[in-house]
């Protein structure tokens, strides 16, 4: 639950009622409500419609051995509908494990989704549980008595659900209250047919907030955007939240499943990061994902106007930057951390050759507040004999851990010469 709100609230989906900020028809835990549960259970039993069933584990393991050896849908076989009520409360008063089913014969069922439209179900599959043995029910009861109590309008959920709304009808007919509207959405897949399967990191969406970092803005619109809802969308355009949900239709959302696009979210990823207010939206997010992910951070780095800079910087100099993983894990690291080492450094160029050049570098420099230019450099490596490319590729490693990035020139009036500096200097210590 905890994990399920966390993340309605990363997308800004605030709730008018849930578990923590309460409602007036809760309680919001299924394990507060059990008394509702037992109290309709008990209902249908006494209506006739369910029954206690005693049959145990093995019993119920035959029955679907014996199923798929025959080639057929593994089902109930109703055994316990025909106990004599006398039976049934000398079981119960010997406290019997036991479950309660629910009554339903085999029969065609119609009914009409929002997106699917009129939608037939053929149901085969027996008298279903409703109340587990251990008291809690089955989602296929709680749910109907939690939209009846609730008084839910609309059901929004995936298409994998859909053949499952046969069961829910009968228990609102049994009952006798009136069904709410069902949405059921098309399913997100790898290939265009099936499912994002739940081994691939890519099928939770912790995947794309914590893992990836794209804003919240990105996500729902590329969502938006392949499953419409909204009609003629712009694929181009970052519509804010508050458009979206002024212009959804829930009749305008495709029926067809589509296929996990990175390209089109990195597109979104990139629309929502130039967009976004660096204050409300982008300071709080780069704040906490380095707090966890590059705790060592030093604390000058860690100050609203240096992390405005960095924005800044990006959205004038790099424009495939999309997601805000690529600060912590990618290729903008070097904004927030060091090198560790001259490991990369000294796979390309010479130990003695580079501490030269860095004692060249540092001598220059009255002291590390002094600016760095980029004459000295261009000086420098023609004192070393070195082609300007691979002096500046050095240069580059030493500041940013990386041969490719941004030009030296960027790097040079980005950074403030203390932190030039001690790159310097740091690299120069570990080659010592």
């Amino acid at each position: 639950m905890e994990e399920h709100i966390r993340i309605l609230d990363y997308f800004h989906l605030y709730r008018d009622e849930d578990p923590v900020k309460g409602g007036p028809y809760g309680p919001y835990l299924q394990s507060k409500r059990l008394d509702i549960y037992h109290e309709n259970a008990q209902k249908l039993i006494e209506s006739g419609h369910a029954y206690h069933c005693f049959c145990s584990e093995e019993r119920l393991d035959l029955l679907r051995k014996n199923a798929i050896r025959m080639r057929q849908i593994p089902r109930y076989d109703n055994k316990c509908r025909t106990n004599k009520p006398e039976d049934v409360k000398a079981r119960l008063a010997n406290k019997e494990p036991h479950v309660i089913r629910l009554k339903l014969d085999d029969q065609v069922v119609n009914f009409t989704d929002t997106v699917f439209g009129d939608t037939q179900h053929d149901y085969k599959e027996g008298d279903i549980v409703i109340i587990k043995s251990d008291g809690f029910p089955i989602y296929h009861f709680s749910t109907v008595v939690d939209d009846h109590y609730m008084q839910i309008s609309h059901v929004i959920r995936g298409w994998e659900w859909l053949s499952s709304t046969a069961k829910h009808l009968k228990l609102f007919e049994i009952l006798n209250w009136t069904p709410p509207k069902w949405i059921h959405l098309p399913l997100i897949t790898a290939d265009g047919r099936s499912k994002l399967s739940k081994r691939r990191e890519d099928a939770f969406v912790d995947f794309y907030t914590d893992t990836k970092g794209y804003l919240p803005l990105a996500v729902l619109n590329f969502l938006v955007r392949n499953h419409s809802g909204i009609r003629d969308f712009e694929e181009n355009k970052m519509y804010l939240l508050e458009e979206l949900v002024e212009r959804f239709d829930e009749k305008l959302i495709n029926r067809r499943n589509f296929m996990m696009d990175e390209n089109s979210l990195e597109n979104y990823g990139r629309l929502a990061f130039r967009q976004a207010d660096f204050k409300s939206v982008l300071l709080p997010l780069i704040r906490d994902r380095l707090k966890h992910q590059l705790p060592d951070t030093h604390p000058d780095l860690l100050q609203d106007s240096y992390l405005e800079s960095v924005v800044k910087f990006l959205r004038l100099n790099e424009e495939t930057f999309s997601s805000l993983s690529q600060l912590t894990r990618g290729d903008f690291k070097f904004f927030f951390g060091r090198a560790q080492s001259p490991d990369k450094i000294l796979k390309k160029y010479d130990k003695d050759q580079v501490r030269k050049i860095l004692e060249k570098v540092l001598a220059r420099q009255k002291s590390p507040q002094d600016k760095f230019k980029i004459e000295d450099l261009e000086e420098l490596h023609k004192e070393f004999n070195m082609s300007k490319s691979k002096f500046f590729a050095l240069i580059r490693m030493i500041l940013i851990d990386n041969d490719t990035g941004p030009p030296i020139v960027e790097l040079y009036s980005f950074f403030k010469p203390q932190e030039i500096y001690r790159r310097f200097e740091d690299m120069y210590n570990m080659l010592s």
